[in-house]
Order: C-alpha cells, then structure tokens, then sequence
C-alpha cells in the first residue's frame, strides 16, 4: 500500500490515471491497498480515500459495506451535494442503491453478502434505524432486479453499516465534519478531475491531503 504520513493529519496517496478497460474513458486509481479498484472518477477517489475505512477488510463486499457507513457520517448527514445538470444531495436512498448493487453482484457469484455476521449499535436510533431501512430496500430493489428471493441478512448488512459509520466518526474525531465531508471531499475530487482532463494515460502522481487543514494538492514527485 503506498500511503505516507508527513505528520498524524497529512498523508499521500499514489494515484494513476488509466484508461477503464470495460467502459473506455479515462480514470484515476488510488493506491488504498486494495487491488479491486476501478479508474474512475475523482469523486470515487475522494470516497475511497475519505469514506472507506483505513485499513481494508478482507471481503471485499464487507469493505465496501464499511464504507457505505461512511457515507452515512460524512456526506448524508452533513448535506454533500453535487451539480450533475441540478443540484442534488445525496441521501439514505443512494445507501439503498448501493446496497442494492453489492446484492446484485453477490447473487452472480461475485462475492459472499455479509460472509462474517457482526454485531454492532448505534446510539442513534434514528440514524441506525434509517440504515436498516436502506438495507432492506436495496436488498428488495436486487430481488426485482434478478427476479430471484435472496436471503441475505439485512440485520448483519446494517451492522457492518453501523461499524463504518463508528469508524469514520473515530478516525475524524476533533476535525470539522462538515469541512471533511464537503470541502476536503470536493478538493480530492478536483484535484482529480484535473489529471483526468489533462489526458495523459499512465502518469503518475501523488496527491498529498492535510486533513486538518481540509486542503490536498498534487505533486508529479513524491516529496
């Protein structure tokens, strides 16, 4: 994994623009220690650095499911939105369709949904219960998909969403949650879009991001 701590707020992350073999177009990997990731976007960039837990599960559907916690304490509860033709703000619903999508996969053998049960609380209700609620939802949203009844555990998914969301909140404790949600989000994501328009295939460069002072820029050489 090449990920670097300058000081206990700033680290560097290894980033490579790449062309995606299935959709064409080009895209940005970063080096999270996770091998399964995709050139994409700057936005999925700035999820996999920010909302995915540090240290990546082992199954990668759990991992992923950890990071749709992180979702939940960073941009749904502090209001991220986006301009794609409007204005829109994410929400539970894009959790629900998430969910639906992991389920989906899983069902055409990629991958086991929720292979380890857990237990896991949160002191908010509300915010558990809302996560529950989007698990169900994208578990049935997956059975019209694939016209099959799947019996995945809603209880478990939801735990390992709950986890997530304890671990996003541990590791930005004492920071601004709005800035690392919005602004920091928004700075990766542009940094980003900046190697991708600047279309050259296979460079290399490394994006340094200070999380306390909610700013990252971009650097063709490590230090």
């Amino acid at each position: 994994m090449f990920v670097s701590s300058i000081t206990n707020t700033m680290k560097i992350y290894k980033l490579q623009t790449k062309e995606h073999e299935e959709y064409g177009g080009l895209g940005v990997i970063v080096d999270t220690g996770r091998p399964y990731f995709e050139p994409l976007n700057g936005t999925v960039v700035a999820h996999d650095i920010i909302e995915h837990t540090v240290k990546p599960h082992l199954c990668s559907v759990t991992d992923e499911l950890l990071a749709l916690g992180g979702i939940m304490a960073g941009r749904v509860e502090h209001g991220w939105a986006h301009y794609g033709g409007a204005w829109r703000s994410i929400s539970s619903d894009d959790v629900a369709v998430e969910v639906a999508r992991l389920a989906e996969n899983c069902f055409h053998g990629q991958g086991y949904f929720c292979k380890k049960e857990v237990s896991s609380y949160l002191k908010d209700k509300e915010i558990e219960q809302e996560i529950r609620i989007a698990v169900a939802s994208g578990i049935r949203e997956a059975e019209s998909e694939v016209k099959a009844d799947l019996d995945y555990d809603v209880n478990s998914a939801t735990a390992w969403i709950c986890k997530g969301y304890q671990a996003y909140k541990k590791r930005f404790r004492g920071l601004d949650g709005y800035s690392i949600a919005n602004h920091l989000f928004d700075e990766i994501a542009g940094c980003c879009a900046k190697l991708i328009a600047d279309g050259d295939e296979d460079r290399t460069a490394f994006l340094h991001v200070e999380f306390n002072s909610y700013r990252c820029f971009l650097r063709d050489d490590f230090l």
